[in-house]
């Protein structure tokens, strides 16, 4: 849905047209919404909000894939980047003035937020650890490997001494 959002702003002419890019930009937010709902968890006897409404579920997405003390920072820059892009896109979407500029402004900050909540998926569900058990190195990254058959699909590589937590599971 973002790469249809930049391409209907590279076609863009007129303000409707930069409106549409809002739209669509809109669009991306509540499908990465959905797509991540299934496993933000509501307080027992709470009604889940409808499937669209992405003010109310992100914080809750939030709090699930960065979870804990350490991640107070991000969930609340998580929180408010997600309200302020939802913000944006909506201004954009029904403001009658938009202009190329904003809407460049409204698919960087969609972008932004893809980008940081795949960064933060990714890091949950890899569970990968802070550091090297072999060297101590902090430099681990998560890779994304369907095809080893495992769940979750992802080895920590350490990316200063090579050690990876797939070679080294029965290690």
């Amino acid at each position: 849905r973002w790469e249809t959002a930049t391409e209907a702003v590279d076609l863009a002419r007129e303000a409707e047209d930069f409106q549409a890019g809002g739209m669509r930009c809109r669009e991306t937010l509540v499908s990465l919404a959905k797509a991540l709902q299934k496993d933000g968890k509501l307080q027992e006897g709470t009604a889940p909000p409808k499937a669209a409404d992405f003010v109310t579920w992100f914080p809750l997405i939030a709090q699930h894939y960065a979870r804990g003390p350490r991640n107070e920072h991000v969930r609340s820059y998580l929180k408010a980047t997600s309200l302020e892009t939802w913000q944006l896109v909506n201004w954009l979407t029904h403001t009658s003035k938009a202009s190329l500029h904003e809407a460049h402004l409204a698919l960087d900050a969609t972008s932004n937020l893809l980008g940081m909540m795949s960064l933060v998926v990714i890091h949950a569900e890899s569970a990968a650890p802070q550091t090297c058990p072999k060297c101590n190195s902090y430099r681990i990254v998560a890779v994304y490997e369907p095809d080893l058959g495992i769940d979750p699909p992802y080895v920590s590589l350490c990316e200063s001494c090579g050690w990876n937590s797939h070679e080294n599971a029965d290690a």
